[in-house]
């Protein structure tokens, strides 16, 4: 079931799909963060940044910022487990990379560890 903020037809800020609560960027950007499907055909998962959600009743639209991959040359700790499916991506979002998809193309949440500031 969907909720959002609003029972109309619009941006809204968040949503609600059975009881994982997704956000845009600039709201909380820990919940826009996701992996999806970005067509119906893409056997791939992407990484991404939602920046915008628009809903009416069960359709919810979603412009998704795919993020950069890992610089070349750089460590995934992750790469020695190859049945553990986990990487790293780069914290840079690729402002001309977007994808426009429906809620249902979302797989997952993903984690950003932010460096601490001194």
């Amino acid at each position: 079931m969907l909720h959002d903020s609003r029972d109309r037809f619009g941006e809204v800020a968040h949503i609600v799909r059975d009881g994982v609560r997704y956000s845009r960027a600039k709201t909380h950007l820990g919940n826009s963060l996701v992996s999806y499907y970005p067509s119906k055909s893409a056997t791939l998962l992407v990484v991404g940044s939602i920046q915008k959600i628009f809903a009416r009743e069960q359709h919810v639209q979603l412009m998704i910022r795919c993020q950069a991959p890992l610089p070349a040359g750089a460590y995934d700790p992750f790469i020695r487990y190859p049945s553990f499916p986990a990487c790293l991506y780069s914290s840079r979002i690729l402002e001309d990379a977007k994808d426009d998809v429906l809620i249902t193309s979302i797989v997952s949440h993903v984690a950003t560890i932010q460096s601490p500031r001194f």
